[in-house]
């Protein structure tokens, strides 16, 4: 990319267009027409914030109505405020009506640009003119979460139009080797296990034919990755094998165990607000169509960020409940997303949600807000806040096991609400009859409160159910201990007495 293409009509991969506007650090609007089509991809700096299509299946309004967020008639007014002339985008007039949270805009906005972004990785062959303009500057609001070195990289890694991929990497004696500037370049890129894998098989230039047969891998998958690699700046490729690194100017990247990913407080307290409100495409950050090789990469990445062993940090230690919950939840989100038919199943459970009239949307994002608050109340030791709170959220969205379960949580701790505390378990377990642990805190409130023929009932139930759950038994194993009568103890007390009867009889008589 150089300043003869600026306005200018040319062809060029479109992977490599765009990789080389970031490394330029160009600022404007890429304009490439497929078809009837016709995309803009905005850049700033280099940096790709947003893109944009006169598909109508993609714009911003049809993609919120089709997510169930926003009702065509709400959409219709925006439309009309937005035509008024102040400037103002169709998301933010949803904000500052009320009927879109800022949170939610940017979550869309997010996955919009992900999602349309990508997509142009397959596009054959395409007219581009890209027009160069002044930086944003501070007037832009949006940041993109995702980098664009990630989207670069992601894009590559869903290609399924091999041509550009066959085309760089045509001739197999040609030589791969680690780029001077990666880190420079793209040191916010969250690669995947394979990408480090070869990076650090590459601590010395090799040839492309090595590199796919020393990794093991599907030889497509691997070209893939690898031009991803080329494009984003990652690696470079010479027909002629290039000098070997000087031995202090090791390989960037370490080919074990990634590096711990931190999180901070208040991420882990976020997405532990997620649990049990959102979707579980929404909590793994993927899209509802994603392949089960992104729902496995986006649970590890989860997994790595948010793993309960974060907790023996001092600074997380009194949140290792939480972390525990949002990984045990990413579990379970992988394991139904993998499987074809639990994912059918609970893609039709989202269906029969999505038809839901508009007051019942309104209510469920009503309750999910009120368990939020709740989780906030209980952080600062607000203990009726947060009962006041989960009340509200159970009357709103009375189909959610999550809100009277953590209400009978709580309640639970108050000498005065065991009853309530035990209906609100009892109702939670109505909506989600299988769930062993919310059996386990049910029993553990009978037990306390000497209830042993409920007890004893329920934890059998629950075991029964998930016979593998070691909580659950050491739990039976302790309650049903058998008693063991004191014979030594006994003795022992029964020989104290002789004694001392005894030296009596001696001593004083």
């Amino acid at each position: 990319m150089n300043e003869e293409t600026t306005g200018r009509s040319f062809f060029k991969p479109f992977p490599e267009v765009v990789a080389a506007l970031h490394r330029e650090h160009k600022s404007g609007i890429l304009e490439l027409k497929e078809k009837e089509r016709t995309y803009r991809v905005h850049l700033d700096q280099g940096s790709v914030v947003a893109v944009e299509s006169d598909d109508p299946d993609q714009t911003l309004s049809q993609r919120l109505m089709n997510a169930g967020v926003v009702a065509p008639w709400d959409v219709e007014l925006a439309v009309t405020m937005a035509q008024d002339g102040k400037g103002k985008k169709l998301g933010q007039i949803l904000v500052d009506m009320g009927i879109l949270q800022k949170e939610a805009l940017i979550q869309e906005l997010n996955a919009k640009l992900k999602d349309t972004f990508t997509a142009l990785f397959d596009i054959p062959r395409a007219n581009y003119v890209f027009n160069e303009m002044p930086p944003l500057g501070p007037s832009w609001k949006y940041v993109p979460t995702h980098t664009t070195a990630d989207l670069i990289l992601d894009g590559c890694r869903r290609m399924q139009t091999l041509l550009p991929v066959t085309r760089r990497l045509q001739n197999p004696d040609a030589y791969l080797s680690i780029a001077s500037d990666a880190r420079l370049l793209f040191q916010r890129a969250n690669l995947s296990n394979l990408e480090k894998l070869i990076l650090h098989r590459l601590r010395q230039p090799q040839q492309v034919q090595t590199v796919v047969s020393m990794v093991g891998q599907d030889r497509v998958e691997v070209l893939k990755v690898l031009y991803g690699l080329i494009v984003s700046g990652f690696l470079n490729l010479t027909n002629e094998r290039p000098p070997d690194p000087p031995r202090v100017a090791a390989p960037s990247l370490p080919a074990e165990a990634p590096a711990e990913v931190p999180v901070t407080r208040k991420e882990v307290v976020e997405k532990f607000q997620q649990v049990g409100v959102v979707s579980h495409y929404i909590y793994l950050d993927v899209i509802p169509s994603a392949r089960n090789v992104e729902v496995e990469a986006a649970f590890q990445k989860l997994a790595a960020k948010f793993h309960p062993d974060h907790a023996v940090n001092e600074s997380l230690s009194d949140l290792k409940n939480q972390l525990d919950s949002i990984f045990l939840t990413a579990v379970k989100a992988r394991n139904t997303l993998l499987d074809a038919k639990t994912r059918a199943e609970y893609d039709k459970t989202l269906q029969n949600a999505l038809g839901r009239d508009e007051t019942t949307m309104v209510k469920a994002a009503s309750a999910a807000t009120n368990y939020a608050y709740a989780q906030k109340m209980l952080s600062k030791g607000s203990v009726q806040d947060a009962v006041r709170a989960l009340l509200q959220a159970v009357e709103n969205d009375p189909s959610n096991p999550v809100y009277p379960f953590k209400l009978a949580q709580i309640l639970k701790r108050l000498p005065s609400q065991q009853k309530e505390a035990e209906l609100y378990f009892k109702r939670a377990l109505e909506l989600d009859p299988l769930n062993t642990d919310m059996m386990l805190e049910l029993f553990k409130l009978y037990r306390n409160n000497d209830m042993k023929a409920k007890a004893e009932a329920l934890i059998k139930h629950a075991v029964n159910l998930d016979p593998l759950n070691t909580e659950i038994k050491e739990e039976l194993e302790k309650y049903f201990k058998p008693f063991v009568f004191p014979v030594m103890e006994v003795a022992c007390f029964l020989v104290g007495i002789l004694m001392t009867i005894l030296l009596y009889e001696i001593f004083l008589k």
